[in-house]
């Protein structure tokens, strides 16, 4: 092909764009809203990093493309301005449809918190952006007033959807949420509506105004007295997780979604009304005339009206089987209202069959250090397998099992002394963050370990259990899952897995200081060493061949570059069990390692900050927040507003 060939097919290539650039914007555009849709609800229960990056992908480009198609549409009308072109009245027509796209979908605001607080531009894009589409629409009804009255209408509900997510994002940054108050309003009606309630109903009811009563501990606003709060909450927390998975999916949905107005009842005749808007829209074009438009335009018209109205009902029904419009039917004095939200439970158990941990993963990540250094030496030099994996291989994760919940909320439950009063919480929650391991190496009398263990950071005590726990269970005389106590061991050890990915892939979850450079070189060390062979790392027998050389042979100068790492603390902790595995029972061995784990746990869920909890509700959630959510309704939360003003809430 030569030159002057090529420029004629550039050519034809640039008219055929210039002339279906705004058809295709649309349909990207459309196309990208169909994806939040039906993506977004599902990164609260899902840990799937394939899934966050499409959504993120997504999020970004919707606003992008519906801003650009916008301004394409003006320049358009501003370029063939006084022809009457017979695209150019559907063209306008399409202009307020992308402000129902700005608007986006129910389930999704904001991508991350930080979302939040960009608020103010999300205010000057809707002043900017609703005032290009005023623009467009008066400069083509002075030309033609043919589809005057569905454009309007598209436009009103376009702006309302618009300015609904600009208010959820204002509503949800971090100063506003604190002074949520209109939203815990019915809280008390709703304490009374509990008892009369059952099942799926109740837990939800329970979970809310259990959020309302600990919303100064999640927000970090004023101070409730602690025996008010430890009284009530104590009475309805003793069934493993599910009350909290509640109250993390409404601190989900008040920070991601347009939740926030849901419990308004004008609201909903909002809802009704759009609804209504689209369908009237959609009937009025339906009976224009249509002799003047291209048919390809005439299909994008017809492809927008529909999916703006499929849209607007799935949004609809959504809201119905949604915990908020129970929340509202329930905060109703009328007794009608009742019995409508006891059909719509009744309706989501049996069509639906919703459990609890679908409020959020229920599972933790998981992150075996010899497991990965193996398979690591495996792959080689293998760059693009390595990239590849990190892209797009889904990571490893372990379902939280009740045996686990059971064993966190026994834990809680041996730290509160028996007799101790709600003014004890305090001092206990400053032993909490004061130490992560010593209080059970003490309980145990584990003297000479707590002297190996002395002065390490949290990230060494980390790895150094880690590969402790891993020695014992593949040294473990039950195999994984043979009875009970396998099933204990399996537990405990999936929370060492975890641990080990928290401070490897969450380390911003992390307590501050926690030697992160000290945890990067020990990985690199152990990858650097050729101690380690290619075997399956899931061999017993090879792993604790592999331990006993480790333990028998390996001095700490055996690693090149061990100074800044933690393998001197690994070798003599392991050095040190050995010989304490040797006295003791298998059973007081793993006492022990349940203990520390569950201590070590402790320590990084209070020292997490609330802006890492909160982010992690996005990603699928973490047992992490989950437990520092759990300790406060035990009455274990920091006081720190105290000067603030005290406010009670009594039942």
């Amino acid at each position: 092909m030569n030159t002057l060939e090529m420029n004629n097919v550039l050519e034809k290539a640039k008219i055929l764009w210039n002339k279906e650039q705004i058809k295709v914007l649309i349909m990207l555009s459309l196309t990208l809203q169909i994806i939040l849709l039906f993506c977004a609800p599902l990164r609260k229960r899902i840990r799937d990093k394939r899934l966050l990056i499409l959504l993120w992908l997504a999020y970004l480009g919707a606003d992008y493309v519906a801003t650009l198609t916008l301004g394409s549409i003006l320049a358009n009308r501003f370029h063939n301005a006084g022809a009457d072109l017979p695209g150019q009245s559907l063209t306008a027509f399409w202009a307020p449809f992308l402000l129902i796209h700005l608007g986006g979908p129910y389930d999704i605001t904001s991508y991350s918190i930080e979302d939040n607080e960009l608020w103010l531009r999300h205010l000057l894009s809707f002043v900017v952006q609703v005032s290009t589409a005023l623009l467009v629409l008066v400069q083509s009804t002075l030309q033609t007033s043919r589809l005057l009255v569905p454009s309007m209408l598209i436009f009103i509900v376009g702006m309302i959807k618009f300015g609904e997510r600009t208010l959820a994002l204002r509503a949800a940054s971090m100063q506003r949420i604190k002074h949520l108050t209109d939203l815990y309003s019915s809280n008390l009606i709703l304490t009374h509506e509990i008892d009369s309630s059952h099942g799926e109903e109740k837990l939800i009811l329970q979970g809310y105004v259990s959020f309302c009563i600990l919303r100064p501990h999640i927000v970090n606003t004023y101070f409730i007295e602690p025996k008010v709060r430890h009284d009530f909450v104590i009475d309805h927390v003793n069934r493993d997780f599910k009350l909290i998975g509640v109250e993390l999916s409404i601190l989900y949905d008040i920070l991601h979604t347009k939740a926030i107005f849901i419990h308004q009842m004008r609201f909903l005749v909002i809802r009704i009304a759009s609804l209504i808007s689209i369908l009237i829209a959609l009937v009025i074009f339906h009976i224009s005339e249509k002799q003047w438009h291209d048919i390809s335009d005439l299909m994008v018209t017809y492809i927008l009206l529909s999916v703006a109205l499929f849209l607007e009902i799935y949004s609809a029904l959504s809201l119905v089987a949604s915990k908020w419009m129970i929340i509202s039917l329930r905060s109703q004095v009328k007794m009608g209202y009742k019995n409508i939200s006891n059909f719509i439970c009744r309706a989501k158990n049996h069509m639906f069959c919703r459990r609890s941990k679908e409020r959020w993963s229920g599972c933790i990540g998981q992150y075996s250090l010899i497991q990965s250094v193996i398979m690591s030496k495996g792959q080689g030099s293998n760059w693009f397998k390595k990239t590849w994996d990190f892209l797009f291989r889904g990571e490893e994760s372990a379902e939280v099992s009740d045996i686990l919940e059971k064993t966190v909320i026994n834990h809680i439950k041996n730290f509160i002394e028996p007799g101790m009063s709600p003014e004890g919480f305090p001092e206990l929650l400053r032993k909490m963050r004061s130490s992560w391991i010593t209080n059970t190496l003490d309980r145990y009398q584990l003297h000479e370990i707590k002297n190996v263990m002395k002065g390490k950071g949290f990230g060494e005590c980390v790895i150094a259990w880690h590969m402790a726990t891993d020695m014992c269970y593949f040294a473990s005389n039950n195999a994984p899952g043979d009875n009970e106590e396998g099933h204990r061991r399996e537990a405990i050890y999936s929370v060492s897995n975890y641990m080990m990915y928290l401070i490897l892939e969450r380390s911003s979850m992390m307590p501050p200081g926690f030697a992160e450079l000290t945890t990067v070189r020990t990985v690199q060390t152990l990858e650097g060493s050729d101690i380690f062979s290619t075997g399956h790392p899931d061999s017993r027998q090879a792993r604790v061949s592999l331990y006993e050389a480790i333990v028998g042979n390996v001095t700490p100068e055996y690693w090149p570059r061990c100074a800044d790492t933690a393998l001197p603390l690994v070798l003599n902790l392991l050095r040190r069990l050995k010989q304490i595995v040797e006295k003791t029972s298998e059973q007081r061995q793993w006492e022990v390692i349940r203990d520390v784990w569950m201590e070590m746990l402790t320590y990084a869920a209070v020292h997490c900050s609330r802006t890492e909890h909160f982010r992690s509700l996005s990603r699928g959630g973490e047992l992490l927040t989950h437990y520092w959510l759990l300790l406060a309704h035990y009455g274990i939360m920091e006081e720190n507003n105290a000067n603030i003003g005290r406010r009670f809430i009594r039942f």
